[in-house]
């Protein structure tokens, strides 16, 4: 080989880290889904097909509040949640049951 042909052959090697630029989310072809939904709802708000009107911002306020709910407190109110119903179902399982003397 000529030095011709291996600086060629050195230049044009990728090492596995150039191969498949990575993003934030990992790699650049897992953002294509985002890029849609996001162009998606441009064209949807731009072309007013989709109009927010001003309880759009208190929908999207109380979702997000809804969501950070469940995700801190969901645990403790699942736990609370079973035990009332585990109370209720005894309670009810005992008035149905026949009164024996």
């Amino acid at each position: 080989m000529t030095n011709e042909q291996l600086d060629y052959n050195r230049l044009t090697e990728r090492t596995e880290s150039q191969s498949r630029p990575t993003t934030r989310f990992g790699y650049a072809d897992i953002s294509g889904p985002y890029v849609a939904c996001a162009g998606l709802l441009t064209y949807l708000f731009s072309k007013e097909i989709w109009v927010m009107e001003h309880e759009f911002t208190e929908f999207t306020a109380v979702v997000m509040v809804a969501y950070g709910a469940t995700k801190l407190y969901g645990d403790r109110i699942a736990k609370y949640l079973d035990g009332v119903s585990e109370v209720c179902f005894k309670l009810r399982l005992h008035c149905l049951t026949p009164n024996r003397v």
